[in-house]
């Protein structure tokens, strides 16, 4: 962040940041950031109409018996139009 920019800039940051590990490790895979206000998952299923496959991350829960998924990977589940991977992370 630049001195006297303000909180703005670091906020919009944010999302190159936390994507640029991935850019590099898979850089054939095109990559759309956008900022939007709202239940996470509801976008992302209105986002499906114009994509070929939706991935999601989870995390693995070590301690867990059962798969647990979150309500956002619920929701896109539920209701997008492609395809969706549920990839798992630690």
């Amino acid at each position: 962040m630049r001195e006297g920019d303000g909180p703005a800039v670091e906020l919009e940051e944010i999302p190159t940041e936390t994507l640029r590990p991935w850019r590099a490790k898979i850089p054939g895979v095109e990559v759309t950031e956008e900022a939007v206000i709202g239940r996470p998952g509801a976008h992302l299923a209105d986002a499906s109409r114009d994509v070929s496959l939706v991935v999601l991350g989870c995390r693995r829960r070590h301690a867990s018996v059962r798969p647990h998924i979150g309500p956002v990977t619920h929701e896109v589940l539920q209701r997008a139009i492609a395809p969706v991977a549920v990839v798992p992370h630690d």
